[in-house]
C-alpha cells in the first residue's frame, strides 16, 4: 500500500448545478492552500471528496474499488447519510482538515461469493446485497447461518444489509434500523410467501456480523437464473450452487467532525 499524501486530493461529483458550484468552491480553497488535485484515484491520495448525495457516494466507492483513503462527503443531494458537510462549510472544513481536527468513522461493507457451475464470482456492497429470481418467479433459497439451517425461504427474494445500509432499501421493506456501532447484519424478506404450502419469516433476522451466512438455491431456483443486486448494480448468474455472504475484511473511512451524532442525523434525515 502506498503512503498517503495528505496534500493530494481526488474530487468525485455528480453533474448537477449545485455540485458544480460546490466543486468550484472546493477547487478554489484547495489551490489557495497549495493542494494537488488529481484526476484519477490511487492509494497515495490523502483525501477523497465526494460531491453529491448518497447515490453519488455509492458510485464513487464502486468506481474506486472501495478505496482506503479518507472520504469527506459534501452534500448537494437529498438525504446525505454518508455526506458530512454542505457547500458553505468547505472553507471551515479545509481548516479542520489541515489541523487534523476530525475523526474517522469506519464502515464495513459486505462480500458475496457466488459459486456457479462455471466459476466463482465475488461482489462487494456498502448498503446491501439483494438476491431474487428473474421476472416474477418465486425464489427458493435455503438460509444457513453459522452452518445451521434457519429456513427454506420462498418469496420474491432476500436482502442482506449492513448497519449503514439499514436506512436504505432495507428500511423501505420494513427492516430494522441498526446504528453503525452495532456490529450486525440483517436479512430482510422481500414479499415472503405465507400460504398453506409455504410459511416464511416476515420480519428481519439480525445476526452477528462475524458469522457467515449462505444461501443455497432449491427447487425451481436451482435451475433458474438468479439476479444479485449490490447497491443498485445488478448482475445475472446461471447455475448458482451457493451464495455466501460475509462482512468484508477492509472498511471505508469517512471523515466526521467531533460534533457528529448518528441519532441527530437520523432524526433530521429520516424520522
Amino acid at each position: 500500500m502506498k503512503k498517503l499524501d495528505r496534500k493530494k486530493v481526488y474530487i468525485y461529483q455528480n453533474e448537477t448545478a449545485e455540485s458544480n458550484r460546490a466543486c468550484q468552491v472546493l477547487v478554489d480553497e484547495l489551490l489557495k492552500r497549495d493542494y494537488e488535485i488529481t484526476d484519477t484515484y490511487d492509494e497515495s491520495v490523502g483525501l477523497i471528496t465526494c460531491i453529491g448525495g448518497d447515490g453519488t457516494f455509492l458510485r464513487l466507492v464502486h468506481a474506486c474499488n472501495f478505496p482506503s483513503s479518507p472520504i469527506i462527503g459534501i452534500n448537494t443531494g437529498h438525504l446525505g447519510f454518508f455526506q458530512e458537510i454542505m457547500t458553505e462549510d468547505i472553507p471551515a472544513f479545509m481548516d479542520s482538515y489541515m489541523a487534523q481536527d476530525y475523526t474517522l468513522q469506519n464502515i464495513w461493507p459486505i462480500d458475496a461469493v457466488i459459486d456457479t457451475a462455471d466459476g466463482t464470482y465475488q461482489l462487494r456492497g456498502v448498503n446491501e446485497i439483494v438476491i431474487r429470481g428473474p421476472h416474477t418467479h418465486l425464489t427458493h433459497l435455503a438460509i444457513e447461518i453459522d452452518r445451521s439451517l434457519v429456513q427454506e425461504f420462498y418469496g420474491d427474494g432476500l436482502l442482506i444489509s449492513t448497519s449503514v445500509g439499514s436506512t436504505a432499501y432495507n428500511y423501505a421493506l420494513g427492516g430494522a434500523i441498526i446504528p453503525p456501532q452495532l456490529d450486525a447484519l440483517q436479512i430482510t424478506p422481500i414479499a415472503p410467501s405465507n400460504t398453506n404450502a409455504y410459511r416464511c419469516f416476515r420480519s428481519s433476522i439480525l445476526y452477528p456480523a462475524s458469522l457467515s451466512m449462505s444461501l443455497t438455491p432449491t427447487k425451481r431456483s436451482s435451475t433458474d437464473t438468479l439476479e444479485v443486486v449490490v447497491d443498485g448494480f445488478d448482475y445475472l448468474y446461471e447455475d448458482v450452487q451457493k451464495i455466501t455472504v460475509n462482512r468484508a475484511g477492509a472498511g471505508l473511512h469517512l471523515i466526521r467532525f467531533h460534533d457528529y451524532n448518528y441519532w441527530t442525523k437520523l432524526k433530521s434525515k429520516l424520522l
